[in-house]
């Protein structure tokens, strides 16, 4: 078997760990992840980062995430050394701004995806919905932008589609139905959104995705629409 990679996904939001208080409030459930051998499983390593299992196993997560990846990464000397080396896209995840988004642009990335490491980094940063409308706007239709970050209904899909986004991610419910069911759960969690979102266009009066426009949002503040469904 097989499997065909069509691009590269350089993610730009977690260039160091945040204080995560929460976590180390219940970091006794991490040491119980470790007692019961919840860890990376043997023979899995990240050569390209020069991380083999034992390192990754015996890395702790109080040590933080800066003594595990390095922070010297840089527009001007990641993405054309990305590009020299492959001929697959690349596309950078975690851009919040239109500035992010031109750069993205200036240096040939093949498209931008808006997220915010789930509000897990920087405290008070802006909802991914909130961020979409510039960077769309600076994207002007050169390259796509996709979104993730809390999309938990099809309402959700229908606003960022309206907003501008070409496609939207999702994370946890996709963990969730495999927990509950593998395949079958991860597949049932698909159609859940699909009914959800279908049934948003339907009450909408949109008859298809092309019709979802910012026409079908409320405006609630001076600088543009905001969802209000």
């Amino acid at each position: 078997m097989s499997a065909k990679v069509a691009a590269l996904l350089n993610v730009d939001d977690i260039q160091n760990e945040a204080n995560r208080k929460l976590d180390r409030i219940i970091s006794s459930v991490r040491k119980n992840e470790w007692r019961d051998d919840f860890r990376t499983p043997a023979g899995l390593a990240w050569p390209m980062l020069e991380k083999t299992t034992e390192m990754i196993q015996s890395h702790s997560h109080d040590e933080g995430f800066a003594d595990f990846n390095s922070d010297a990464h840089s527009w001007e000397y990641d993405i054309p050394w990305l590009r020299s080396k492959t001929r697959m896209q690349i596309w950078i995840k975690g851009v919040l701004t239109a500035e992010d988004v031109l750069l993205a642009r200036q240096y040939g990335c093949d498209g931008v995806i808006i997220s915010n490491h789930g509000g897990r980094q920087l405290d008070g940063t802006p909802a991914t919905l909130d961020a979409l409308p510039e960077c769309v706007k600076a994207a002007d239709g050169k390259i796509p932008v996709h979104i993730d970050g809390g999309f938990r209904c099809g309402a959700d899909i229908f606003k960022a589609i309206a907003l501008g986004a070409e496609c939207c991610w999702i994370g946890r419910p996709v963990v969730w139905g495999l927990a509950v069911d593998g395949e079958k759960g991860v597949t049932k969690m698909l159609d859940i959104l699909y009914d959800d979102f279908l049934r948003c266009m339907q009450l909408a009066g949109c008859k298809n995705v092309s019709e979802i426009t910012k026409a079908s949002l409320g405006v609630a503040r001076w600088d543009g629409p905001l969802a209000r469904l």
